[in-house]
């Protein structure tokens, strides 16, 4: 820290039988710990989990190509035509391609997306989407909703170690 300061010291531990340090305990950091399992790892945030990640101020939506008319190469390249030269193509298909796999992943963690009378997703169409893809959680509450959900999942990880109370 800046001041000099520090909160907590994390020190080896030779019995812990972790080789996996995570640095933050957002939605990314928390997401990765899950996807471990059954690998031990470490997770190690400033403050208790759900507390100081800025994920939970998310809100909007997940982009995903979900719609049965939808594709994630309509996705990518309706990504790229709206980056106007600054999108990296490869990167817009990567994560168009990895979209709806993650977004099954947050429902099998429990986040309650929005659903439609029949109970399949509801899906918003915006900006330059050319189909309906965004996933909410009651309107915008999104970021909430999945640190909810990845906060509960790993504290009932068993193969997750929380060190809170840490900087980096």
């Amino acid at each position: 820290m800046a001041d000099g300061q520090h909160v907590q010291t994390l020190t080896a531990d030779p019995h812990a039988g972790s080789d996996v340090l995570i640095v933050g305990a957002g939605l990314a950091g928390l997401f990765l710990a899950l996807q471990l399992a059954p690998r031990p790892c470490i997770v190690i945030s400033p403050a208790p989990l759900g507390q100081a990640a800025s994920s939970a101020w998310a809100q909007g939506g997940l982009a995903a190509a979900l719609h049965p008319n939808d594709s994630p190469e309509q996705h990518a390249a309706d990504t790229i035509a709206a980056g106007a030269g600054l999108v990296d193509p490869i990167i817009a298909r990567l994560i168009a391609e990895e979209g709806p796999a993650r977004v099954r992943d947050l429902i099998a963690l429990g986040v309650p997306f929005d659903r439609t009378p029949d109970g399949a997703l509801a899906l918003s169409l915006e900006a330059a989407h050319s189909h309906p893809r965004v996933a909410r959680v009651a309107g915008d509450l999104a970021g909430k909703a999945i640190m909810d959900a990845l906060v509960a999942a790993v504290h009932s990880a068993s193969h997750i170690r929380i060190v809170e109370g840490v900087r980096a």
